[in-house]
C-alpha cells in the first residue's frame, strides 16, 4: 500500500484520488468512514503504482531549480530567456527582446543579490498573471454566461488553478512560463467550474466550447508542468 495524504472536506460528495510528483492525496467527504476510504485506495493501487512509476522515471523536481545568476534561462509563455542583470536608479523587471532584465538599485549596497533578484523576478510573474488571467477569465465566463467575483493568483504546490463556489478563479501564477496555448485551456478549465463544479462529460464539453484542443494542451501541462519554475 501506498502513502498518502487524507484530505476531508464536508463539501467533497466523491472520493478522489490525485497522484503528483509531490505525492499522494485522497480527498473524501467529511463523513465518509476509514474503512470505505481504504476500500476505495484499495481498488486503484494498480492506478496509482503506474503512475507513481511515471513520476519515478521524470528528472528530479530540484533539478530545474533556478539560479538567479547572469545568462540563467528562464520560460515565459512558452519562450526562453536569458537573464540580464544590471544596476540603475530602481529595482525593476523589464522583457527585452531575448532578455529578462533585472535592475538592481544601484543607491543600495547588496551583498547577496541572488536573494532579492528572485524575489523581483517571482514579483514580475505575478503581476503578469493577474494582467493576463483577469481580461482572459472575464472574457470567456462572459461566454458562458457566469460572473466572476475575484481573479486571484498564488504558488501553490499540486494544483494549477481552483474555482471556489463564489465564483472567485484562483491560479497559480508559475503558468506563466507555460505557452499561452496552455495558459488558455487551463483559464477555460476554471471558467467551465462556474458552470460545471464537477469533471463529468457536460463539464469537458463545456471545456471544448471554450479551448477545441484541450486534450493537447492537457497532455502538455501533465508532461511538463513539474519543469515550471522561477
Amino acid at each position: 500500500m501506498f502513502d498518502y495524504q487524507l484530505i476531508r472536506s464536508s463539501r467533497r460528495k466523491t472520493l478522489a484520488i490525485k497522484v503528483s510528483p509531490e505525492g499522494v492525496e485522497v480527498r473524501a467527504p467529511s463523513w465518509t468512514s476509514t474503512a470505505e476510504i481504504n476500500r476505495f485506495v484499495a481498488h486503484r493501487q494498480q492506478w496509482v503504482d503506474k503512475h507513481l512509476q511515471r513520476f519515478a522515471r521524470l528528472p528530479s523536481r530540484a533539478s530545474f531549480e533556478k539560479q538567479y545568476i547572469e545568462g540563467a534561462l528562464f520560460q515565459y509563455l512558452g519562450q526562453d530567456y536569458s537573464l540580464h542583470i544590471q544596476q540603475g536608479p530602481r529595482h525593476s523587471v523589464e522583457l527585452r527582446e531575448s532578455q529578462l532584465q533585472v535592475t538592481l538599485n544601484q543607491r543600495q549596497c547588496i551583498t547577496e543579490p541572488e536573494p532579492v533578484i528572485q524575489r523581483l523576478l517571482q514579483q514580475w510573474y505575478r503581476d503578469q498573471a493577474l494582467a493576463w488571467l483577469t481580461p482572459l477569465s472575464h472574457q470567456l465566463a462572459a461566454r458562458v454566461n457566469r460572473p466572476v467575483s475575484n481573479v486571484k493568483v498564488r504558488r501553490t504546490r499540486s494544483k494549477w488553478g481552483h474555482c471556489t463556489s463564489r465564483g472567485e478563479l484562483q491560479y497559480n501564477w508559475l503558468i506563466m512560463a507555460a505557452p499561452a496555448e496552455v495558459i488558455h485551456y487551463l483559464v477555460a478549465h476554471e471558467v467551465s467550474h462556474l458552470v460545471h463544479h464537477n469533471h463529468s462529460a457536460a463539464f469537458w464539453q463545456q471545456v471544448a466550447q471554450l479551448c477545441p484542443d484541450w486534450k493537447q494542451q492537457r497532455d502538455w501541462l501533465k508532461a511538463h508542468g513539474y519543469q515550471l519554475q522561477v
